[in-house]
């Protein structure tokens, strides 16, 4: 995770918006205007409230329309605890908090959006490389070593390496469910 990761706060309610500058800035850079279209790949995190989250509603299907797995997580600020979101809109963000979450729990909830966007990128990054594996992988849970590996033939060329489809699909569930592990999704 990067020292002070940059995040984008987009709130109406001006007393919130100042209370999350505050409580945010210590940590991360702080933006409180969308990013340019030149400048979206430095922001790791957006958050929005029910106003901003509708007024912003077009630029945000655009920009998801793209998205990936290392995308930066978009987090809604919700006054009611089980807000009642229309599902064109509900699409639209990763996880919805109530507004009123104490500021641990807060800074708990984009670490851990920031460490699972991190380790997409490693993984991402890792897929992509070319390497020689002169022994099995294999996870530290003893239960992820019950997965039956398959030789791939390694060849020298700077290809990326094709994986039959039924580990593929394997190896991507057990890096999302290990990922994962804590991460409170709404």
């Amino acid at each position: 995770m990067p020292d002070n990761p940059d995040a984008v706060i987009i709130i109406a309610d001006s007393s919130r918006q100042q209370w999350l500058y505050a409580l945010l800035s210590r940590y991360y850079h702080v933006h409180t205007v969308l990013p340019s279209d030149d400048e979206h790949q430095n922001i790791d995190l957006y958050f929005f409230d029910e106003v901003t989250l509708e007024e912003n509603r077009k630029w945000l299907e655009e920009w998801r329309k793209n998205v990936q797995p290392d995308s930066p997580p978009v987090l809604l600020l919700c006054d009611r605890n089980h807000p009642e979101i229309p599902a064109e809109q509900r699409k639209l963000v990763d996880e919805i908090l109530p507004a009123d979450i104490e500021a641990e729990q807060l800074r708990e909830h984009i670490n851990q959006w920031l460490r699972l966007r991190d380790s997409v990128q490693v993984w991402l990054k890792a897929s992509n490389t070319h390497q020689v594996i002169r022994e099995p992988l294999s996870h530290p849970s003893s239960a992820l070593n019950n997965i039956p590996t398959t030789s791939i033939p390694v060849t020298p060329e700077p290809n990326n390496i094709a994986l039959p489809c039924d580990l593929k699909c394997d190896l991507m569930s057990l890096f999302f469910e290990s990922t994962s592990q804590g991460m409170f999704i709404g």
